[in-house]
């Protein structure tokens, strides 16, 4: 029998074929070295001259380990003068706290501070590491008498704020915050935290007065929006501040729930149900694309139990109940979701229950089956959780 030889072209097409893969792993392994190479070098301290390692230590733009690397080598180049020597190893302490190394760190501020007792920046480092370590007295003392040096600084009211609420005492807490914002009326963080100690000291009036200078102040903070509508929401009947505050919170977070929800809330509040129900309605219509994937993984389920594909457009009772349940109506969201058993029966109980209880809250489908009472406690711990929501 004649030899079948394989035709001369397709034997070309395959070698080259080979060849052209051969080139292209060649080309990216060749690539890959000179990214090896580079990575490793740019990881290094430079050391072709001073300007460089000062550019590397005195900056928190790059990886502290390097840093500490490059303040290392200035620190055992040569003759420093001593201030440049403390200068460099308050970098190279901020770079060891970064990297916790926190005993390195600690030494290199003993240095500076036996140098310069009075070197401000030390002394905040000192008590920021006393404080972590939970030596609140030591480190309140540091940041005392950074600010008995330089009492015009707002940031070491702030931190010797922080400090405060570390160790509980909220009033000395305030009084820094705000005396750090007397100093630095544009200081942001300092009025955020001013609100948080009078919201947690249960201030809810001076929270409220405080938020309104803080909207008008700094009107793109989303925080202080949200804050402000949560806190007229649940303390005041001024409904339409709270309307407004929401407002400009979802234009700043835009999302169903800051949207629709919240408003939605406050409405239900103010005795205009039918409003804070259109809302929902709404809320329901416009289910971002997650819940979508949800419900069509609830009706895969539905399907497998061997029910219809009707509740795949009934979705949005489900939906609907848990939106009511985020506006504090748990009564009315159990009513709905009443609606959507008393259509579906106990085996899309189960299969939905498979989807709203995640957060914790257990279910023994057995119980569940047998026992209704069972699966009422859950869904009012779920509704309940939902509700408190609305409190945050």
């Amino acid at each position: 029998m004649a030899e079948v030889e394989l035709p001369k072209v397709e034997l070309i097409t395959r070698a080259a074929i080979v060849m052209r893969v051969w080139k292209i792993a060649t080309f990216g392994i060749f690539l890959a070295a000179i990214w090896f190479v580079v990575s490793w070098y740019k990881s290094q301290p430079s050391d072709h001259d001073e300007a460089s390692l000062r550019a590397d230590c005195e900056t928190y733009a790059i990886p502290p380990a390097r840093t500490a690397e490059a303040c290392t080598a200035l620190l055992s180049g040569g003759d420093l003068s001593g201030e440049d020597r403390v200068n460099l190893l308050i970098w190279r302490g901020q770079a060891y706290k970064n990297k916790g190394e926190i005993q390195k760190a600690n030494s290199d501020i003993a240095e500076v501070l036996d140098f310069d007792p009075d070197y401000v920046d030390a002394l905040i480092l000192r008590g920021y590491l006393r404080s972590e370590a939970g030596r609140y007295v030591e480190a309140i003392e540091d940041l005392s008498r950074a600010i008995s040096i330089d009492p015009q600084n707002a940031s070491i009211f702030k931190h010797r704020g922080v400090i405060y609420h570390r160790s509980g005492e909220t009033d000395l807490e305030l009084a820094d915050y705000t005396r750090a914002l007397e100093l630095n009326p544009a200081y942001e963080g300092a009025a955020n935290n001013i609100a948080n100690v009078l919201v947690a000291q249960e201030r809810y009036a001076e929270a409220i007065e405080n938020l309104r200078g803080f909207v008008l102040r700094w009107p793109e903070n989303p925080w202080f929006q949200g804050a402000l509508g949560f806190l007229l929401f649940n303390h005041t009947d001024e409904y339409a501040e709270a309307l407004e505050a929401f407002s400009k919170y979802a234009e700043l977070r835009p999302a169903l729930a800051t949207k629709y929800i919240f408003p939605a809330m406050v409405y239900f509040e103010a005795g205009e149900p039918q409003k804070g129900r259109k809302l929902i309605e709404t809320y329901a219509e416009k289910l971002d694309e997650k819940n979508r994937q949800d419900a069509l993984a609830i009706v895969r389920i539905l399907q497998f139990l061997g029910l219809d594909g009707e509740f795949g457009q009934e979705i949005q009772i489900l939906y609907r109940s848990q939106a009511l349940a985020r506006a504090g109506q748990v009564e009315a969201a159990r009513r709905e979701c009443n609606v959507f058993e008393e259509k579906f029966g106990v085996s899309a109980r189960l299969a939905v229950s498979e989807i709203i209880l995640r957060n914790g809250l257990s279910l023994d489908k057995k119980r569940a089956t047998q026992d209704d009472d069972y699966f009422g406690e859950k869904l009012e711990l779920y509704f309940t959780s939902l509700s408190n929501l609305r409190h945050l």
